[in-house]
């Protein structure tokens, strides 16, 4: 098995219940454990986000804006898994059984990171791991920052 991370920034993501992320496996390979996921706020929201890790329960739509991860080792092969950013029509949608669960004050910097063991959180084939804001974060949207880090 091989580790592979892969960052994030983005702005916006001010609709409660809006996906900021997702780490998705392929739909025919590989499996794959979640082992960290870091946010922080690069620009602060006007009200303080609610993020939440979460399973996705049905994958975004319309042109998708993905990135593989990068190996820890570069003698690993590419990664199968993709950590999606951006959806055109739809984001994911994602299950109200949340693994993780935190509240971020309204300071740039502030964040958070979980971790888990090397077993990781298992992500199976053609599924994915939601990151999410589940609050809305008001007029002004903010910016969140942050790293997925995953093994496959």
């Amino acid at each position: 098995m091989a580790l592979f991370s892969q960052t994030f920034s983005l702005a916006g993501v001010n609709t409660a219940n809006s996906a900021i992320v997702n780490l998705k496996t392929h739909a025919t390979s590989n499996r794959a454990r979640l082992v960290e996921v870091g946010v922080f706020i690069g620009t602060a929201p006007t009200s303080a986000p609610d993020i939440v890790l979460t399973r996705m329960n049905a994958v975004g739509t319309g042109t998708i804006t993905s990135a593989a991860g990068s190996a820890h080792d570069s003698a690993e092969p590419a990664s199968t898994a993709v950590l999606e950013t951006a959806w055109a029509t739809t984001r994911p949608t994602f299950l109200t059984t949340y693994l993780r669960r935190g509240t971020l004050p309204l300071s740039v910097g502030a964040g958070f990171i979980w971790t888990f063991s090397r077993d990781g959180l298992l992500i199976p084939i053609n599924a994915g791991m939601v990151l999410a804001n589940v609050a809305a974060s008001g007029a002004t949207l903010g910016v969140f920052n942050g790293y997925v880090t995953w093994d496959e």
